[in-house]
């Protein structure tokens, strides 16, 4: 949700890195839309980057950052970092939120 911060009234668009790789590219469709992006990364070492990256459409922002250890046989991927294509409640019958 972008809430004209930067003073600029300008929905801004950047990218998001792990370290020096592309994680996803973020648009706003309009100022009161939110955006989540997930990803599960298994760190090399014990610490991560996280990079804004400006395209020069407006100033990167994020609200919340959450970093949670799993296990290591959690997720298991073949070759790096595991995102987030959807997200489906098939079975509940709340609109409770589990995070």
């Amino acid at each position: 949700m972008y809430g004209n911060y930067d003073a600029q009234n300008k929905l801004p668009e950047f990218d998001l890195h792990i370290g020096p790789n592309v994680w996803e590219s973020v648009k706003f469709d309009d100022a009161s839309t939110v955006i989540y992006k997930e990803i599960i990364h298994v760190p090399s070492s014990n610490y991560i980057h996280v990079c804004l990256v400006n395209n020069g459409f407006g100033t990167p922002f994020i609200s919340t950052l959450e970093l949670r250890p799993l296990g290591s046989d959690t997720y298991v991927s073949e070759s790096g970092s595991l995102a987030l294509y959807r997200r489906v409640d098939i079975g509940t019958t709340t609109t409770k939120e589990f995070r």
